[in-house]
């Protein structure tokens, strides 16, 4: 069973590959005909009056789509309103016909957006798959136009063959089909011919014709005449070759089989082929988008409302392929592939001389200096749109603000350089899409990472290079159309075409760069160290809780006051230390708000240093793991230095009180002398190295001032080690800090740090003591483990250049009764050894 899905799968991919590449051989010969030159002659002959009048009869066109929703919601005897009809219907007609899959995509999204005005789920599923099979009868109709039709379309017929095969396939569907319908005229419930499937088979022949009759009028308008009949029967072959392929929206055997068509019925390539793209632009592209926007001013809330209900039904797991999360997405995807091509727009305007008459008037209206210093900015403001392009996906708030004013800044650029007011009304009308799109842009801080930057960077440049490469080879063609008085104005030399792309980089790059910085928000997060000691008064911490008063990292409470958790920011992350503490049973809800507020600030949260009993709950909230290494504790009850064992020790012990040295634990709050001789112990034991921070603890006055400290003097009173007690705030368990000694130090001198404040808390009642983490312990050990781990392993263990932990982990052995495992949790989003090169950063780098 396996075996046959698997080879289903392929199926579905190769077979519309194999028939485009058979189609495409089929068209070559048409194909090496095309003339670039004379293409582009044709696309700067055409007015602004012919492109609008392509734009409204491209809506017009996808306006007759809508009659197969009004059939549907007259059979289903839906009440809707009129511009949720005229939405739904939009969204569902346009999106079926770029994704296609057989009408799958159309009927998806018509049973996700119809659910919430037809109660019953079941009779709204068989009016949908009704209508699928419906759609086709119309071409099916048509298909004996290009049967019965013989001249022109004889010698397509003879070097194509195949033509005609899938034309008399098409032209017996609709007999088939009625066929269908007399055999099983009993089961009236899932055949039923009556007048909807009239009116639905009515409703196909309007929307075949309607396209046909699109491409016609946009043959009209280019200047091309082609019999609407010669256009009507070559259409219909092209379309059931688009059919055929499976290919969403037929591309690319939609297209070659018209060129081949339309070049038997005597047009030229170069005309034919302005048709194609006009047709693909104001028919297929220009709708999608408008449907896709459409769905901005409701995506966060009614349209996951209606996936969520929808998704109860059982039929839709089976049914609906597409993501609740697909239609806001790609709203954003739609906005940001607009402002990415505004952004091309302006640099192949900038690439290719203005219309000489307007360029004339504007020289002796503007002067030459103007328009050059607005070729420039042109050029910026086209970099800049493709840089802002993915921050606008992203939907960063300042992001809106920059577009928006590189918009009006390219609109008056582009005007003033030539008079180019096309693009100058193209990018108005982005502006105003963006402006409608204004409440859905939520994030704080643009989310940046090394890998987007570099890919933005490397598209950039890679339309720089286009923009001077379109600039340079269009200059033949320009010095044969122009006279030579103004070739040295509207021509740029390949210099000034790479001077100017530099220079617009660079603005670009400075620009986006202080805006950003200047309209994001510096958060100066409030943290209450009192806060925090009266909520520990009364909730148990952990082993990393006092390190939440080292004044480095920032706080974060949830919405209901019960949970906390310790953070610090670097680069695209958002890193808490350690597990929350508080009530336990508002952790989840609380790692929800935490990754909300995260995603606002555009950052990823990550948690380092986490315990084995917690993993549950990362996982439930998509988190994946890392093993750090491994934390000792010693089991104060059960510790003692009798015996063999522990005979190493006990002579340390013996040693250090034979030679007068005396150990005590001072409380807070310290003197400044005593602070001094702590100061004096690290500054001797740091040899000039930096401190580190996050994790680790710091020499802080503020933060000594917290916790008590044990020190041990030698005989003569001068303090030769200190170590700072780190309390867990649950009465069971302790730890240690900062542990620090001078260079004239005996050996031992740890161990007998270790030993006195063990007995010491021992003494107090404390059950464990918690000696500190051994990074690495059997981490990326086994041959079998991840290939990613083995590699974080390693940058992590040596970009901890300042500890070596070799050996840590035997001598912690000596004290250690049980050994708990420590994890990062981290999300998928994430790349393991980034992070971990990340974390070694933050931890490398106090923070001030």
């Amino acid at each position: 069973m396996g075996k046959q899905s698997s080879l289903v799968r392929w199926a579905k991919i190769l077979i519309p590959f194999i028939i485009i590449l058979f189609i495409y051989i089929e068209g070559k010969k048409e194909i090496t005909q095309i003339d670039p030159s004379e293409l582009l002659v044709q696309l700067k002959s055409l007015d602004p009056l012919q492109i609008v009048s392509m734009f409204l009869i491209g809506l017009v066109g996808v306006a007759a789509l809508m009659v197969y929703d009004l059939v549907l919601i007259k059979k289903l005897k839906a009440a809707l309103p009129w511009y949720s009809f005229l939405k739904i219907s939009w969204i569902a007609n346009t999106f079926n016909g770029v994704i296609g899959f057989g009408g799958l995509a159309g009927a998806s999204l018509r049973g996700l957006l119809l659910k919430k005005h037809v109660s019953d789920s079941a009779k709204l599923l068989s009016s949908i798959v009704w209508l699928m099979p419906v759609m086709l009868t119309g071409i099916s109709i048509l298909a004996w136009l290009p049967l019965s039709s013989t001249g022109y379309l004889a010698p397509l017929y003879h070097s194509h063959p195949w033509i005609k095969w899938a034309l008399w396939g098409m032209a017996f569907y609709l007999p088939a089909y009625l066929l269908v319908f007399f055999l099983f005229k009993n089961k009236k419930e899932l055949f039923p011919l009556d007048r909807w499937t009239v009116w639905g088979i009515a409703g196909s022949l309007l929307e075949w014709l309607a396209a046909a009759l699109v491409l016609w009028a946009i043959a009209l308008l280019t200047g091309t005449w082609i019999p609407f009949v010669s256009m009507l029967a070559v259409f219909v072959i092209a379309s059931i070759a688009g059919i055929i392929s499976l290919v969403p929206g037929g591309i690319g055997s939609f297209d070659l089989m018209l060129l081949v068509g339309l070049n038997h019925a005597g047009a030229e390539n170069s005309e034919i082929l302005i048709i194609l793209l006009f047709y693909r632009v104001f028919y297929t592209l220009i709708p999608f988008c408008l449907g896709l926007l459409f769905t901005l001013p409701d995506a966060y809330s009614r349209t996951r409302i209606m996936a969520d209900q929808f998704k109860k039904n059982k039929w839709v797991t089976r049914f609906s392929f597409i993501p609740n999360s697909l239609i806001p997405n790609l709203s954003f995807w739609a906005l940001a592939v607009l402002i990415f091509l505004s952004g091309v727009l302006l640099l192949l305007s900038a690439a290719t001389p203005g219309i000489l008459e307007r360029v004339k008037f504007a020289e002796k209206l503007l002067s030459e200096p103007v328009m050059n210093i607005s070729h420039l900015l042109s050029v910026t403001a086209g970099i800049s749109l493709i840089l802002l392009s993915r921050t606008i996906q992203l939907k960063v708030k300042s992001a809106y603000i920059l577009t928006y004013i590189v918009l009006v800044g390219g609109a008056l650029f582009t005007f003033s350089k030539g008079l180019d007011y096309e693009e100058s009304i193209f990018l108005i009308a982005i502006l105003m899409l963006l402006r409608l799109s204004k409440n859905q842009f939520y994030r704080e801080r643009l989310p940046l990472t090394w890998k987007a930057s570099l890919f933005m960077i490397a598209l950039t440049l890679g339309a720089l290079l286009a923009y001077v490469l379109i600039g340079y080879l269009d200059q033949p063609f320009q010095r044969l159309s122009l006279p030579p008085a103004v070739r040295d104005v509207l021509i740029k030399t390949p210099g000034e075409l790479v001077l100017t792309a530099a220079a617009g980089f660079i603005l670009a790059i400075l620009f986006n760069t202080i805006g950003f910085s200047f309209l994001t928000k510096k958060e100066e997060p409030a943290k209450n160290h009192d806060e925090l000691l009266a909520f520990l008064e009364h909730t148990k911490g952990n082993v990393l809780t006092h390190l939440a008063l080292m004044g480095d990292k920032e706080y974060f409470w949830n919405k209901d006051h019960n949970v906390f958790m310790m953070y610090a920011v670097y680069s695209d992350k958002l890193v808490v230390l350690g597990d929350p503490i508080g009530a336990h049973e508002s952790f989840s809800r609380a790692i929800m708000e935490l990754r909300e507020y995260a995603d606002i600030r555009g950052l990823t949260p990550i948690f380092y240093q986490t315990e084995k009993d917690w993993l549950s709950l990362y996982h439930e909230n998509g988190y994946q793991f890392f093993k750090l290494g491994e934390e000792a504790y010693v089991n104060l009850d059960e510790f003692t230095l009798t015996g063999k064992k522990k005979a190493n020790l006990r002579a340390v012990k013996n040693k250090f009180e034979r030679e007068g040295f005396v150990f005590t634990i001072a409380k807070p709050p310290f003197s400044d002398l005593f602070i001094e001789e702590l100061e004096a112990v690290s500054f001797n034991w740091l040899r000039g190295r930096k401190e580190k921070g996050f994790s680790l603890g710091f020499f802080d006055r503020d933060y000594i001032q917290q916790a008590p400290v044990a020190v041990l003097r030698n005989a003569a009173g001068t303090m030769m080690a200190f170590a700072t007690i780190m309390p867990v705030y649950d009465s069971e368990t302790i730890s240690i800090d900062l542990m620090r000694h001078s260079s004239e130090v005996p050996s031992g001198t740890m161990d007998m740090i270790f030993i006195s404040i063990i007995l010491d808390m021992k003494e107090q009642g404390y059950k464990w003591f918690n000696l500190g983490m051994a990074p690495l312990s059997n981490v990326g050990q086994n041959k079998y483990a991840f290939w990613s781990e083995r590699a974080a392993a390693r940058i992590y263990k040596h970009g901890q250049y300042f500890y070596q932990f070799e050996g840590i982990r035997k001598y912690k052995e000596k004290f250690a009764s049980r050994w708990e495992p420590k994890y990062l949790a981290f999300s998928g989003r994430s790349t393991l050894p980034v992070t971990m090169l990340q974390l070694s950063r933050l931890i490398q780098t106090k923070k001030q």
